[in-house]
């Protein structure tokens, strides 16, 4: 046997320069892009040396954060669907731990790093070494052993020897797509600079396969028969269909059943936004139009994804039968799925030559692109700019706007890069890919700080396409120096500083679960000054060309014009950080705490338990039909409720639920031929056609198919069918159509079911000025019922609807009558919010509230006053 000479870090580097893999097109690539690298006293004299020597095969980095390095090789693999890598190296101590992040990162979202951390001396005789950690009752331990848990192999190297055994093992996970991972290689410091005579055959270059092993054929049997079978399949692109270069096996497939495809953080781009079959996002950051089709499909395949819940909604959403292709069997079996354990790309190959007779129908065609349609819209309207004149120096863009600005800057090759606080939800639900792998998204760890480092790793990776990297200021804060490595290595990003002066995304959160404004927002921390940082002045200071704007349109433009001029490129803009995208969505599960003295925790307490309870009741079988009270989410206030996202059933209170007597209000958004009905109780009831159209029957008397207006916002009045007590009724969408279904206690039948038409109801102008707002009288005093009043507002944003303030709480007519009120609103566009003030006279009551749209206000006690911001609004 020939053998050379070599010390343990000459072994381990010369190895690594020699490994190669399969590539999507057959050819082979190095499987090391290069290693990163900060130099300690545990790692400079022996690692350090060898990579200088294999500096030509295997190029060094030099990083200015360890975290943030391996963030940047990280990101590089992940771009590359994982068919080629990179490594990270560090002495001992903090810098070791330092890339303790970045491996969990690497760890959860399944990606390819090598992470070579300077050890201890395995002789021991300079024990403890300097940044040594002493184990008082284990030798053996070192710092180190902090990344066993957050890699899918760990080594520690204490002869040379070992790497024979030890790195064939590593590539063999890299290599293994159900495996893939973090990979530590703890490097004795000692041991880097000893020698061994090697096996010279042990160097020889190598092509790793990935293997691309197909479902089981019993398995794609019955998955096949399933598929053939439904009604209403959809389909779920994960990350799996990226890194199996299933692409455009999806994109035909997709193409030829006529499947809609909606798509994970890790699975969007896996095809185009434009490609037909699209239907947007998935999961708490979902698009309606998906999570709609998600909480009604009979059959769900997943492809490639781990279902996170946040990511897919998956469990508040999915009720169908659920088939599941992965290459991991532990991902493949959730949710009781149909396990095809394999490659996407094979797997669905077969999956379609068992389908090739399959095409869904017309009629589920059609209610697709509807939904796609209506989505769309709703995206144009939230990324929109500002109407010319309708943005002062006093109103802050929102995130949507920002979104909209830089897609409509963004070449169609762009790829848009992100990971942590408001904007990958945001991007997840907005941002237009124009080509596939456009989309990146660190969302399985959700790690700040990952961005700027990512926007060095997605060049490296693809160097041809921008891209844009978004990063609210609590990110840019938290890890930004490898902003000056970019510059130093010619890198070419653009980033996007979003400032909301702190953490604005988890504020919101704080408020959503009852929690007060407390250590999020800069202005509510502790603090004897507030911070005023220039950040296009800092990124400027470390070479970046940086400038801050002050609008929407100086924004795009100048966008536009960083991308052309290539380099590292910063632009900083303030933003609100209060609005988010209320279109889209499903059920986060964010527990608020059992015990608290703050006023109205209680309520957002029991809200939570009751949607909790269905929740688990249910199981994965929730049925978009139910609609409860006791699934809702309140928010800071307990006169304000969010809708369930991805429900049909938006909205459903009873008085029980507003703590008081008669008035109840639901609002069921039913996709075609989506029955709604009721046998009859003792409530009078009116059902408002808020848009769409549909079949309304009561008894024995069919009121025929009605066709309404296409939105709350066409100037039209609604039609509208008012049924006494103990009347059944029942309505059956025809396309899709969205019902809102008062109620208030009947006594007589006297009245009898009818149809009220539009011409009915005109509608009625009021106030002037700021105080102009449009009523439709629905159900007024003045027409036949027992106790019902239902009316329709049209408001132009800006103005006031119900000025002067005014009260009904007390039964004192003429003067003044008790009532109870709902108030759902809807806002155009989305993006827009309404100031609510409810207050008594002696303030015990005292709430204001800014209401974004399809959220329900209820009210009874108190002073009312409604104020409308950024846009027009309608309220039912």
């Amino acid at each position: 046997m020939t053998t050379v000479r070599l010390t343990m870090a000459q072994a381990l580097t010369r190895y690594m320069a020699a490994q190669q893999i399969r590539q999507f097109d057959g050819s082979a690539a190095p499987a090391f892009a290069g290693v990163w690298a900060i130099f300690g006293h545990g790692n400079v004299a022996g690692l350090g040396e060898a990579l200088y020597a294999e500096k030509d095969r295997l190029p060094t980095f030099r990083g200015h954060n360890e975290q943030s390095m391996a963030h940047a090789a990280i990101s590089y693999a992940k771009q590359k669907n994982r068919r080629q890598l990179m490594a990270v190296t560090s002495s001992i101590g903090p810098g070791a731990t330092n890339m303790v992040t970045a491996a969990a990162l690497a760890h959860v979202n399944r990606l390819p790093v090598l992470f070579l951390p300077g050890d201890v001396f395995a002789d021991r005789r300079p024990d403890p070494v300097l940044q040594q950690i002493e184990d008082f009752t284990d030798g053996t331990v070192s710092a180190n052993d902090c990344f066993k848990p957050v890699t899918r192999y760990f080594d520690r190297i204490t002869r040379p020897e070992q790497l024979l055994k030890a790195l064939p093992k590593t590539m063999s996970i890299f290599c293994d797509p159900a495996m893939t991972g973090p990979v530590c290689l703890s490097l004795c410091q000692d041991v880097q600079a000893e020698a061994y005579e090697f096996p010279v055959a042990f160097f020889t270059p190598k092509i790793w396969e990935i293997p691309r092993p197909r479902g089981d054929a019993a398995m794609l049997a019955a998955a096949g028969e399933k598929l053939a079978a439904a009604n209403r399949p959809l389909l779920i692109a994960g990350g799996g269909v990226r890194y199996s270069g299933a692409q455009t096996r999806l994109a035909a497939f997709a193409a030829r059943t006529g499947i809609p495809v909606a798509m994970t953080q890790a699975g969007k781009s896996a095809l185009p936004d434009s490609h037909e079959q699209v239907v947007g996002s998935l999961g708490v950051t979902g698009a309606s139009a998906a999570n709609k089709l998600a909480s009604s499909a009979d059959v769900i395949l997943s492809v490639g994804s781990r279902l996170q819940d946040f990511t897919t909604g998956s469990n508040a959403l999915f009720s169908g039968e659920m088939i599941s292709i992965n290459v991991q069997t532990h991902d493949a079996i959730k949710h009781d799925a149909v396990a095809l354990t394999g490659d996407a790309d094979e797997t669905l190959a077969a999956l379609d030559e068992a389908l090739a007779d399959f095409a869904i129908s017309t009629d589920y065609a059609d209610e697709i692109r509807s939904l796609q349609n209506a989505w769309s819209e709703d995206v144009v309207a939230v990324t929109a700019a500002p109407e010319t004149g309708r943005q002062n120096k006093n109103t802050l863009p929102s995130d949507s706007q920002v979104i909209g600005a830089v897609n409509r800057a963004a070449p169609e090759n762009a790829i848009v890069v992100g990971a942590a606080g408001s904007m990958p939800g945001e991007l997840h639900k907005l941002w237009q890919t124009g080509q596939t792998d456009g989309y990146h998204m660190e969302y399985g760890f959700s790690c700040m700080g990952y961005e700027v480092a990512a926007g060095i790793g997605v060049h490296m990776a693809c160097p041809d396409r921008p891209n844009l990297v978004f990063a609210g200021d609590g990110s840019y804060l938290m890890m930004n120096s490898e902003l000056a490595t970019a510059v130093m290595m010619g890198i070419s990003f653009t980033l996007v500083i979003t400032d909301n002066r702190g953490f604005g995304c988890i504020n919101r959160l704080q408020a959503a679960t009852g929690g007060a404004a407390f250590n999020n927002l800069f202005v509510d921390s502790t603090h004897n000054q507030l911070p005023d940082i220039d950040y296009a002045a800092h990124a400027a200071s470390m070479g970046a060309q940086a400038v801050k704007v002050g609008d929407i349109a100086e924004l795009e433009a100048e966008v536009r014009r960083a991308v052309d001029a290539g380099g590292v490129q910063v632009v900083v803009i303030d933003t609100d950080p209060g609005p988010s995208t209320a279109a889209g969505g499903a059920w986060w599960d964010v527990v608020p705490p059992a015990v608290s003295e703050r006023k109205g925790m209680a309520s957002v307490r029991s809200a939570y338990k009751k949607g909790a309870k269905v929740r688990i009741w249910a199981g994965n079988q929730i049925d978009p039909d139910v609609g409860s009270s006791d699934e809702g989410v309140c928010l800071v206030s307990n006169l304000l409720r969010k809708p369930h996202k991805g429900q049909s059933c938006l909205h459903q209170i009873t008085p029980a639920d507003a703590g008081w007597h008669y008035v109840g209000f639901g609002v069921h958004d039913l996709v075609s031929g989506q029955l709604l009905s009721d046998v009859g109780t003792d409530d009078e009831v009116c059902l408002v056609l808020l848009s769409g159209s549909a079949h309304f029957t009561s008894g024995d008397i069919d009121f025929g198919l009605i066709t309404g207006r296409k939105s709350v916002f066409d100037r039209i009045p609604p039609h509208a069918v008012y049924l006494p007590h103990k009347t059944s009724w029942s309505v059956r969408a025809a396309a899709s159509a969205e019902i809102a279904v008062c109620r208030a206690p009947g006594m007589t039948k006297d009245h009898g079911p009818r149809l009220i038409t539009p011409d009915q109801m005109p509608l009625e102008q009021r106030g002037t000025g700021t105080n102009t707002r449009f009523v439709c009288n629905i159900l007024p005093e003045t027409e036949p019922a027992d106790s019902l009043l239902v009316v329709e507002v049209i408001t132009p944003a800006g103005n006031w609807s119900s000025y002067p303030p005014h009260k009904h709480d007390t039964d004192n007519l003429p003067h003044e009558s008790l009532l109870e009120e709902t108030y759902y609103h809807r806002i155009n566009p989305p993006q827009g919010y309404v100031l609510h003030r409810v207050y008594d006279d002696d303030h015990t009551l005292d709430e204001v509230m800014a209401v974004q749209t399809d959220l329900l206000f209820w009210y009874q006690k108190g002073i009312i006053l409604l104020a409308h911001r950024m846009a027009m609004k309608a309220i039912i």
